[in-house]
């Protein structure tokens, strides 16, 4: 099995998973734009313009990874850091969607609901120190690509 065909699925998983997070940046837009104002409203728009940034950057990882491996084929380092920084923004594109959906969907007083709102603050640790780590880790690889590493451990 050639390595092309293992990257792929990654590629596209995380593509998936950033238009997941840029659905949920909308979806965040959606109730900001009613006429309630104040700092609620623009709390929400805030979270939304920095979970669809976070979610672009990480379709763009998934982007530079897919062109990458079709028209270079590299190894080495510059691979696995392309291969991980997608991979951890892809991550981090879902994690916001996935933090607020535990407690929005959920009954209040259950036990989904309950674990939803303990988890909301490491969740969106996570998903912050996610989304940096695979930014630069993406870019670390891509420094790689342009300054010709391409074989070796």
């Amino acid at each position: 099995m050639r390595a092309i065909t293992r990257i792929h699925p990654i590629a596209v998983g995380s593509a998936l998973l950033s238009l997941t997070g840029l659905g949920f940046a909308g979806y965040l837009l959606v109730p900001a734009g009613s006429s309630s104002g104040g700092i609620v409203a623009g709390f929400a728009v805030a979270l939304a313009l920095v979970v669809g940034t976070t979610s672009l950057v990480a379709f763009g990882e998934a982007v530079l990874l897919a062109v990458t491996v079709n028209r270079s084929d590299p190894e080495g380092w510059p691979r696995r850091l392309l291969l991980a920084g997608t991979a951890a923004g892809g991550l981090s594109s879902v994690l916001p969607p996935l933090a607020m959906g535990l407690t929005f969907v959920t009954e209040r007083g259950t036990a989904l609901n309950t674990l939803g709102y303990r988890a909301l603050a490491p969740l969106f640790g996570a998903w912050l120190v996610l989304a940096v780590v695979g930014f630069l880790v993406t870019v670390a690889g891509a420094a790689g690509l342009s300054a010709g590493v391409s074989r070796g451990n």
